[in-house]
């Protein structure tokens, strides 16, 4: 298991990140980003809108920053890297249920 994120039982070794393709995309009903930057990347390579998860659960685009955007991979395993990380996904969980509710109006 990769050190800097071991603490929160991530298993990094297992599984990969891949690069989103067009394959991907094609079997998905509709792909959900975290933070304006994933969801221009998202636009600009593949013309798809992706809707970011806090406007599906609050109708606004709020966005979520992204751990690796703020701190380096070597510092992932920092306080504030863990503060962060922790509370991202304290937020995703308490959000999950006012997702799952509103998930169908962004549903084609």
């Amino acid at each position: 298991m990769n050190e800097p994120l071991a603490w929160i039982r991530l298993d990094t070794d297992g599984p990969v990140p891949r690069l989103l393709e067009k394959s991907i995309l094609s079997g998905a009903a509709l792909t959900v980003s975290m933070n304006h930057d994933h969801q221009a990347w998202i636009a600009d390579r593949f013309s798809v809108r992706s809707p970011l998860f806090m406007e599906i659960v609050t109708g606004e685009a709020q966005a979520m920053p992204d751990a690796c955007a703020l701190f380096s991979f070597d510092d992932l395993g920092s306080e504030g890297a863990r503060k962060h990380i922790a509370a991202t996904i304290d937020r995703l969980v308490d959000h999950a249920a006012p997702f799952i509710e509103r998930l169908p109006l962004y549903l084609k």
